[in-house]
């Protein structure tokens, strides 16, 4: 579950199982990403074991063919480094001020 803690965090917390492996997953993805594709991933500013502390990100992506070509280009940068990201879906997505594409939740990602 996520709950605004104010206007700019957010905090991800577990409701089962599966919801642990999820933000481990999310910190180990996070953490390990090299520059170029963690600018696209929400940033993580804090964590533990069972919750992480994350910066909100509110502007939605536009669903247009330009996005599409953008967000397809990006998945296959993250498979070049080895990451597969699943569950790409556009409530998934956010856009930074740049117009710069922003996986939110990226628990469901898979390091190879």
């Amino acid at each position: 579950m996520v709950f605004a803690v104010n206007r700019k965090l957010v905090i991800k917390l577990p409701i089962n199982l599966r919801g642990f492996k999820s933000i481990k997953r999310e910190i180990d993805i996070f953490s390990s990403s090299r520059g170029h594709l963690k600018r696209h991933l929400a940033k993580i500013v804090d964590y533990s074991g069972g919750w992480i502390l994350m910066k909100k990100m509110d502007r939605k992506m536009k669903r247009s063919r330009e996005y599409r070509k953008r967000l397809s280009r990006l998945k296959e940068n993250f498979k070049d480094a080895k990451i597969i990201p699943r569950d790409t879906r556009w409530d998934n997505l956010r856009r930074n001020r740049n117009g710069k594409i922003i996986f939110i939740d990226y628990g469901n990602f898979k390091k190879r």
